[in-house]
């Protein structure tokens, strides 16, 4: 399992190396599995072994009896929108973004305005807002616009940064350089002013900084690292700064 999602309806959708999974159980009906209060360790290392080995969902014995592959592939990202029922963005490993309206029952590759795949971290944002990786979208995920996302020339010795976690605000949009460990801000997703280095996540280099981002319902940015706690953006008459 790579990445989860929980839908306003109570849908769970689950990427994972087997595709993406969509829950079939009914909350209503009596459970048809034995549980266990507690696992020997070799009893799971033999449970996980189906798993591992599994050729195709709908056996009995399958562990993923009550789930459905809504998209094949091994897919390793998913995000619903919050605000639009049945729409589902997930990525899979050496293709691309599909987008689903329908809550999984047909989907469509994405692309951007260059005619490249989009592909990176999803998240929806307020107004139809939809950031993918390098990829905007205004229009919830209708037309994608490839962004030249480049630091200020004091902030990386490097031109560019890999797309590490995205996240989108009211008023910004939101990145984490992946291998600077450090947190960007766009108003407008042109230029991007960094608000967050590891040393304002008490890391001393990006491998243990920042890797996480994610909006709460008050519109506030926060920001998970590797090792350090979570830490809350705290909104200035500056570029932002940072507070555990």
């Amino acid at each position: 399992v790579y990445d989860m999602m929980l839908t306003n309806s109570g849908q769970l959708f689950v990427a994972s190396s087997s595709g993406l999974l969509m829950s079939d159980i009914d909350d209503a009906r009596p459970a048809e599995h034995d549980r266990r209060s507690h696992f020997l360790p070799w009893e799971m290392l033999v449970m996980a072994l189906p798993i591992w080995r599994r050729a195709n969902l709908g056996s009995d014995s399958d562990p993923w009896h009550d789930w459905s592959v809504v998209l094949p592939g091994n897919v390793f990202r998913v995000e619903g929108d919050p605000d639009e029922f049945g729409h589902v963005v997930a990525e899979v490993l050496d293709e691309g973004t599909y987008q689903s309206l329908n809550m999984g029952s047909s989907w469509e590759p994405a692309y951007n305005d260059e005619g490249a795949r989009v592909r990176g971290p999803i998240a929806f944002g307020p107004n139809r807002t939809l950031l993918v990786g390098e990829n905007l979208s205004r229009d919830n995920g209708s037309v994608f616009q490839k962004l030249r996302m480049k630091a200020d020339p004091n902030d990386l010795s490097h031109s560019g940064f890999a797309v590490q976690s995205v996240a989108v605000t009211s008023d910004a949009l939101w990145d984490i350089a992946d291998e600077a460990g450090e947190v960007y801000r766009s108003e407008t997703g042109e230029r991007w002013h960094r608000v967050g280095r590891p040393i304002d996540f008490y890391a001393k280099s990006g491998r243990h900084s920042a890797i996480r981002l994610a909006v709460d319902s008050a519109d506030r940015l926060w920001v998970g690292t590797d090792g350090h706690g979570l830490f809350r953006h705290v909104k200035t008459k500056s570029d932002g700064d940072v507070e555990k």
